[in-house]
């Protein structure tokens, strides 16, 4: 194994990043970056690009345990203390590690210290802020499968702002007064209430989206109840109609979570509560 992949290092291409890079610019408006930081640069897949077309003061400082390039301070960034800053932007790939462990750790340590986090994430973080939840995610794009050091590597680009009010202590979980749902989990012998009465359920796990013609037929399925006659056909179409391996980028054995039915129904329908 090299030592780049061993070090959970999949160095990001010229083309990616000049496309992160625009895309962050036009998120947060170049203005309200008063600093740049890549913190786990390797190669300077960023910085490199960002010193190359920006004035001094949008200047990217460059941090890695190993670095790969002359340009780039040896640190590192999860040891790295720097007082908040207001305007300050970490762009950049971190590594991922098992479980996407590593680049959550950046991520809270990013928190931290600035106002504005641009991330090249996995897949299963798009349209996620479950595990990152400390910063509002005012934008997700899937970045399709692309090389990542000759590593073909499914990836989407998070930006992430501090919320005005600080940092969000937990994450949204969407809730909703308009609509409950069970879940049966077979697995954990966790089966519907005898009194529960249900108006729509699919299958989340492996088929979703599939309607079960009986309890248990998968192991993992929905129920759902509809507690507002108002939006019911709003509900139930909008259900209907949902593609969530589109919806939500999923891959090997798609799962879908309470939070995500939530989050679609509220993205999709106006009046919602």
């Amino acid at each position: 194994m090299s030592k780049k992949i061993d070090l959970d290092k999949y160095y990001t291409t010229t083309e990616i990043a000049k496309k992160c890079i625009k895309k962050t610019y036009d998120i947060i408006g170049i203005n309200n970056i008063k600093e740049i930081i890549e913190p786990s640069a390797g190669n300077g897949s960023f910085s490199n690009l960002i010193n190359g077309f920006s004035n001094d003061s949008k200047a990217c400082t460059a941090y890695d345990i190993e670095p790969e390039h002359q340009s780039i301070i040896q640190q590192d960034f999860l040891e790295l203390d720097l007082p908040y800053k207001k305007g300050r932007l970490f762009i950049g790939n971190p590594p991922f590690g098992e479980k996407n462990l590593l680049a959550m750790k950046f991520f809270k340590h990013s928190v931290l210290m600035g106002d504005y986090i641009s991330f090249i994430l996995p897949i299963s973080q798009y349209n996620n802020n479950q595990q990152m939840f400390e910063f509002d995610l005012i934008h997700s794009e899937d970045l399709g499968k692309s090389p990542y050091s000759g590593v073909d590597v499914h990836c989407c680009l998070n930006i992430y702002k501090r919320p005005t009010n600080g940092v969000n202590k937990k994450p949204n979980k969407h809730k909703l007064n308009d609509v409950t749902i069970k879940e049966v989990r077979k697995a954990r012998n966790q089966f519907l209430p005898k009194d529960f009465e249900y108006d729509y359920s699919l299958c989340t796990w492996g088929d979703l989206g599939k309607k079960p013609n009986y309890q248990g037929e998968f192991n993992q399925e929905a129920y759902i109840r509809i507690n507002n006659d108002k939006v019911r056909l709003e509900i139930l179409n909008c259900l209907n109609n949902a593609n969530w391996i589109e919806i939500y980028k999923m891959e090997r054995s798609p799962r879908l979570k309470q939070w995500q039915i939530l989050k679609h129904l509220k993205d999709s329908i106006i009046g919602i509560e």
